[in-house]
This record gives structure tokens, C-alpha cells and sequence, in this order.
């Protein structure tokens, strides 16, 4: 006879075991005042019952918090928000492979043997220049962390290619998604106005923390940085905008019906000017420019240049007028035409100058890069690690502080460039292997916006792959980082494969119905119907 193990009632054993042997180390703890081990306790007690109780949409944690990278300082552990959840989700994915509770198989493609090509060269990689963990005591070479956000990143792959979404499902994860986001502006601006309540919140997330760059973990944010730049803003403008034109069209935001999305959209562009950020501004003009192709094509195109024109027209005519902007506002739009704070043209610049000085060095010297043809691998000399620390925290020997920021950014491989800091950790040949890799995850998200025309799952598929199509053109002329991007590009394929077989799951059950125009929720008794779908 064939036993059946039933995950939830282990864990449940599991769960009460422990609670008991928590409530006996409590009392131990209370009398020797150390809350501590209760704090991290009840913590991990409260995360297991979370994690057993919604059982499999566990994995639905993944693409939620994956805005989520700041770190929760209290855990004594190196690993931030987005992280824990894939960390998490994979305890039950190795419960249901251990006990064979899930029947579902992945279909392997053509992107699949790109994406493993690729991290079969990393490993080559890795192996020419093993690397270690200076807080283990490492070796000659340190600084291994990205290696294990690369395993994290090809378990988040794995877990999300296996799992499937229901079409409800499909219409709320984009604003669970934007929910998130919306939860790192406000910590920011906790940080940023009441500077003591942020250091106390840091504790359980450190993007509360003042003086802390809450989009770019483990860099240290400039004194300065916070009168020229609203980093927090960044992301949540660009979701906001990317929520509202994957669910209207852009031209229909014009429509006094649609009142409440312009409003929306306006609110995420309003936070991009303030961000500071050029890079956002150029991202807010691709994604709608890109979600109007992709509904209307050429003529959607002219039509939209055609507003975009009168709109970046009447911004460079306001810079004439008295009305002043924000200075990250300025920052941000300076490359335009038009009469601009003389300091936020200068900074701009000179970010730019600063920029292009590490390409010019990082490119024309051995110091740096040392193998440009098969790159350096992840982590850096133990000795280049002392001398970025010092760089960074403003103990340089003989350096300006401008030459001592230069200095660790170089050290570091931050190129604020995808094509250079590729070359640095994968040289020449990883980055030939990675170009065809993003391009074809760019024409998966296509396609798959094509094929989810009129069904329930347009809307999420618009939402993701909107981004993901301009992901190349971002990586290599605008912004990239090699280490971040490779774990991007896992996360995506994973996302795009689990709404693929969502998709196809969706439409072999509507087969014998005839329509796919309409469709009722059963889940949440709902009725989902398709607005303004792209031509296919």
C-alpha cells in the first residue's frame, strides 16, 4: 500500500515540537533578560507557520518581493528581503520534491540552453579564479556573495518555471508587486525627514535607515547624495507608470474617462522628477512609447512621439517661466533645452564625467580588469577589498575624497555600465554569451504579450514584459551592472516560463468553450475581461 504524505500535517508536527521547545528556552531567556533569541525566535516560528500555511503560493513571495532589497538588520544573516523569499520558497520546494507532491515538469526551449550556456561559463569562470568570503576568512581572493545571489537567482528560475498561476491571480500580482514598491518610497521617506524613527525602523528593514541608499544595498550613499537625488523614488515611479500603461493604453489616458489613470500616471512621473535620476526619465519615455507600439504598432508610434513632443515642449517653455522646479527635478531633466539650475547642470555632468572617466580607465589599463578576454570572475584581491573599504569610508592613503570614491567604484567593478562590468567579471566572451541571452528573453516577453491577447493574463504579461523588451537597450546604453542583470535575467525567464504554461494551461481548459474573450474567475468569483489588448 502506497503511503501518502501530507506536507502541511509534518509541518504542523513539526511547528508544535518546536513551540514547545520555544516556550521552554522563553522562560530561560526572560529571567536573564536577553530578548534577543525571543525577538529572532518568534520571528522564525511566525515565518514557518506563514510559509506552511499558504502552502505553495509561497512562490508568488518571489515576484512580490522582489522590489524588496534591503536587508531586515535584525536577522543575523546576509541576505535581504528578496532573497529570504526565494530562500523560503525553496524549503517547500524541496519538501514537495522529498515527498512527490508536485506533478508539474518544466518544458525546456531555446532560451533555456542560452541561459545554462551561460552559467556554465560562470562556473568556468569561478573555477580560473576561485573565490572566497572575507567574513569566513577567505583566501587571496574575496568577495564571493555574488556567486551565491547567482544561485539564488537560478533557484528562483527553477521554482517559478514549475509553478502556475490562475488567471485571478494573474490580474493582482502586478499591484501586489506595486504595493511592495510603494512600501520602499515610504521607508525612504521615513529615513529622509524623521531621521531618528527610520534608524529605529532600520532594525526590521533597512531601507528605513537615514543616509542609506535604499535601491543599492552595501554602498554607502554620499553626504551630498540626498540634496541632489531621491533614489527611493526611482523604482516606484517607474512601477506605477508601468502599472498604468500595461493596464490602458497610453493615448486613452487623454480621455476624460480615464481621468483616474492619467492622475496615476502623472504621480509616477512626478516621482521620477524627483528621483534625479536622467536614466528614469529615458525609462518613463521608452515604456510608453513601447506599451503604444505594441497596441497600435507604427501609427501608435507617430501618435505618441507626436504627444510627447508637445509634452517635453511645454517642459522646456516652463524652465523660462518663474515657476521653479525641484532641484532633482532639474537634475533630471537637464539634458533638455531650456534654463536650468547652473548647480544641477553642473552636477549632472560632472556624474557623467565621473562616469566616463572609470569607462576610460577601467578599459585602457591592466589595473582593474586584468583579464579582459575571460574576465576576473566575481570578488576581487584581498588586498584591492582592505583598499575599497578604506576608499570608501574615507581612509584612503593620499587620495582625494572624489579620486577615493573613484577608486573603490573601480575596485569594485560598479562600472554604472552593463557592457564594461561585464567584461570585468565574464570578459569579452561572457558578454558575447550574454548578449544573445537578453536579446532572446526580449523576444520570449513579445511573443508572450502577443499570445496573451484578450486573456486574463495580458495585463500581468504586459506588466513584466514591457521592461524586460527594453531590458537590452537599458543594459548596454543607459545603466547595467553584469552581477545584478545575470540574476535578473534568471528571475525573468522563470517569471515568463510560469505564465507561459499558465497561459497555455488557461487556453487548453477554454478549448471547448469557444471564446477567450471573456472568461469567469471561479476563484474569487469574479468576472476578468481584457481591455484594450494588443494587435496580434
Amino acid at each position: 500500500m502506497k503511503t501518502i504524505y501530507n506536507l502541511r500535517q509534518i509541518g504542523l508536527f513539526i511547528i508544535i515540537a518546536l513551540g514547545f521547545l520555544f516556550a521552554f528556552l522563553s522562560g530561560n531567556f526572560i529571567a536573564d533578560e536577553n530578548f534577543l533569541p525571543l525577538i529572532l525566535g518568534g520571528g522564525f516560528m511566525a515565518l514557518a507557520i506563514l510559509v506552511l500555511g499558504i502552502g505553495r503560493y509561497v512562490y508568488l513571495m518571489m515576484p512580490v518581493f522582489w522590489v524588496l532589497i534591503g536587508s531586515v538588520s535584525i536577522l543575523p544573516v546576509p541576505f535581504d528581503v528578496r532573497e529570504l523569499s526565494i530562500i523560503l520558497a525553496s524549503v517547500v520546494f524541496f519538501s514537495e520534491l522529498i515527498f512527490k507532491t508536485s506533478k508539474i515538469r518544466p518544458v525546456y526551449e531555446r532560451i533555456d540552453l542560452l541561459l545554462w550556456l551561460n552559467l556554465l561559463y560562470l562556473l568556468s569562470v569561478w573555477i580560473r579564479n576561485p573565490v572566497g568570503f572575507n567574513t569566513l576568512g577567505g583566501g587571496a581572493r574575496v568577495g564571493g556573495k555574488p556567486y551565491v545571489d547567482v544561485v539564488l537567482g537560478i533557484m528562483a528560475y527553477v521554482m517559478l518555471s514549475r509553478f502556475r498561476i490562475t488567471p485571478g491571480q494573474a490580474e493582482k500580482l502586478p499591484l501586489y508587486v506595486l504595493i511592495a514598491s510603494l512600501f520602499t518610497s515610504f521607508a525612504g521617506l521615513i529615513g529622509t525627514f524623521n531621521p531618528f524613527l527610520g534608524s529605529k525602523l532600520a532594525w526590521f528593514y533597512s531601507g528605513f535607515s537615514p543616509g542609506v541608499d535604499s535601491l543599492v544595498p552595501g554602498q554607502l550613499k554620499a553626504a551630498q547624495a540626498g540634496e541632489t537625488r531621491l533614489d527611493y523614488f526611482q523604482g516606484t515611479g517607474i512601477y506605477i507608470i508601468t502599472y498604468v500603461i500595461s493596464r490602458i493604453n497610453p493615448l486613452h489616458l487623454l480621455h476624460p474617462k480615464q481621468i483616474l489613470g492619467l492622475v496615476s500616471y502623472l504621480t509616477g512621473a512626478v516621482m521620477i522628477l524627483l528621483s534625479g535620476f536622467r536614466n528614469a526619465i529615458f525609462g518613463m519615455l521608452l515604456l510608453t512609447g513601447l506599451a503604444t507600439i505594441v497596441r497600435e504598432r507604427f501609427t501608435g508610434l507617430v501618435k505618441i512621439g507626436t504627444v510627447l513632443f508637445f509634452v517635453v515642449g511645454g517642459i522646456v517653455l516652463l524652465s523660462y517661466s518663474s515657476v521653479e522646479l525641484p532641484f532633482t527635478a532639474q537634475r533630471a531633466l537637464c539634458f533638455l533645452p531650456g534654463q536650468w539650475d547652473p548647480s544641477a547642470v553642473a552636477d549632472a555632468k560632472q556624474s557623467s564625467e565621473w562616469r566616463f572617466e572609470m569607462w576610460r580607465i577601467a578599459l585602457t589599463s591592466d589595473k582593474y580588469i586584468h583579464d579582459k578576454v575571460f574576465g576576473d570572475g566575481f570578488g576581487f584581491l584581498r588586498s584591492d577589498y582592505e583598499k575599497m573599504e578604506a576608499a570608501m569610508f574615507g581612509m584612503g592613503a593620499g587620495l582625494g575624497g572624489e579620486q577615493e570614491g573613484l577608486e573603490a567604484f573601480l575596485i569594485d567593478g560598479d562600472y554604472h555600465s552593463g557592457p564594461v562590468s561585464a567584461i570585468r567579471f565574464v570578459g569579452y566572451v561572457g558578454l558575447g554569451l550574454f548578449i544573445p541571452l537578453t536579446l532572446a528573453l526580449a523576444f520570449y516577453a513579445w511573443n508572450l504579450i502577443k499570445e496573451s491577447a484578450r486573456t486574463p493574463y495580458q495585463f500581468s504579461t504586459l506588466f513584466f514584459g514591457l521592461p524586460v523588451i527594453l531590458f537590452p537597450i537599458y543594459f548596454f546604453f543607459i545603466f547595467g551592472d553584469f552581477r545584478k542583470d545575470l540574476v535578473f535575467t534568471l528571475f525573468s525567464i522563470g517569471l515568463f516560463k510560469m505564465i507561459s504554461g499558465s497561459l497555455r494551461d488557461f487556453k487548453q481548459s477554454q478549448e471547448s468553450h469557444g471564446s477567450l474573450d471573456s472568461v469567469e474567475a471561479v476563484e474569487d468569483k469574479t468576472v476578468v475581461r481584457s481591455e484594450a489588448a494588443p494587435a496580434a
